[in-house]
């Protein structure tokens, strides 16, 4: 039996946390399970594939292993998986593997959905984030000339408004990088032997990077000993565990960094709208053009909407690389000590009812059937005419 052990969103309200943790989260429990590209996994995984067998005989023996399964949705979170085999070594691999094989793959759907979702709010904002330059540049254009026309020529404001506007972009740039490098951070320890695990490293092996200099050392003596062993070979392991524990410090610090950065990003932010409310709000009797400052509005309004949405899909993504410990094993299987069947005692009980029972009936109908006369009345009843009588014997004085 396996549950899974469901994570709220901080970000969003209470209730509508509950009433998503509520929803059938294993409404494709069966189509996954019961599904081909499953069966043929399973099969590999027992061995049961030898390369020998016709299309039609592997076919037949998909349909056969997977009459085998049997499942259980004892509610909108948990499930239970049974396998029947004549091996109960085999039966008990086979359930492990099954319930192993569905998280995998629900979760490998939930991945790629949450990386999706990143992707698509990262170019939104990028997009807003144009949108709204091009719209403060205007804005900004045209509060500069009003601040002109403040007592002492607004310079002093400006200026501090200019330094406060390209601090903003360089602690975004910084986040920015921090962020990228938390997420090739996430693409480990499985992206070890793949090209865009080669590329990351040698992203986060930059100097700038926390701990890159360490990790540039660890990453070369890691490639001399690829060229040299196996994957398998224990130095190989060894290095592996090496540079993924210096990762995770890694991730540490930089989260740390983005952590800090983002509340100096959002103080930098709150002090330049206070700058453009002063200036709007002088008494100048100059008005800003309605149309321009109605566009900086809105798209000032969509970025902050965007980076918040960002935010949430982020925590989503990162809460799913954990996902899998949140599918917890109630009842792990064993190797059963007995058969489940034949049941002979089942067998036996049910076959002696139902021979008393076929003997009854049979015995009724054979007696509806019977048309043989035995005595005198029954042919008075039959009313049959009487063609000769046999005495019983003869008596003897």
């Amino acid at each position: 039996m396996v549950q899974k052990d469901e994570i709220l969103n901080p970000l969003v309200s209470f209730t509508m946390a509950v009433q998503m943790a509520s929803e059938d989260r294993l409404r494709t429990f069966e189509e996954i399970v019961y599904s081909r590209n499953t069966i043929e996994m399973l099969m590999d995984s027992l061995g049961m594939r030898t390369g020998t067998e016709t299309s039609t005989a592997w076919d037949e023996l998909v349909d056969k292993t997977k009459a085998n399964i049997r499942t259980d949705k004892s509610g909108s979170d948990s499930f239970t998986m049974r396998f029947v085999d004549s091996d109960p070594v085999r039966a008990q691999r086979a359930v492990s593997t099954l319930a192993r094989l569905f998280i995998r793959t629900r979760l490998q759907a939930e991945y790629q959905r949450n990386e999706y979702t990143v992707k698509f709010f990262e170019g939104k904002l990028r997009e807003y984030e144009q949108s709204f330059d091009q719209s403060q540049h205007t804005v900004l254009n045209l509060l500069r000339e009003r601040a002109q026309k403040l007592p002492g020529g607004g310079s002093s404001l400006t200026q501090r408004f200019d330094v406060v506007s390209e601090k903003i972009r360089e602690t975004s740039d910084a986040i920015r990088d921090d962020r990228r490098a938390i997420a090739n951070i996430g693409l480990f320890p499985a992206a070890f032997r793949t090209d865009r695990g080669r590329a990351a490293l040698s992203e986060l092996s930059h100097p700038e990077i926390p701990n890159g200099s360490e990790l540039r050392a660890l990453v070369s003596a890691y490639d001399s000993v690829m060229i040299r062993y196996t994957p398998r070979h224990p130095d190989v392991a060894r290095l592996e565990s090496l540079i993924s524990g210096m990762l995770e410090r890694t991730r540490v610090v930089m989260q740390s960094q983005v952590d800090l950065l983002s509340g100096r990003l959002a103080d930098l932010q709150r002090n330049r709208s206070e700058m453009i409310q002063a200036i709007t709000q002088s008494s100048i009797s100059e008005k800003v053009d309605q149309e321009t400052e109605a566009n900086y509005t809105f798209y000032q309004q969509l970025y902050s909407e965007m980076r918040v949405k960002l935010e949430q899909a982020r925590i989503a993504q990162e809460l799913g690389r954990n996902a899998e410990k949140g599918f917890v094993i109630i009842d792990p299987a064993r190797v059963p000590t007995k058969p489940t069947k034949p049941n002979r005692v089942l067998i036996v009980a049910g076959g002696f009812g139902v021979g008393i029972l076929l003997g009854i009936v049979s015995a009724f109908i054979a007696e509806l059937l019977d048309s043989t006369i035995r005595s005198p009345k029954e042919i008075e009843v039959y009313r049959k005419p009487i063609i000769g009588l046999l005495p019983e014997g003869v008596r003897h004085a």
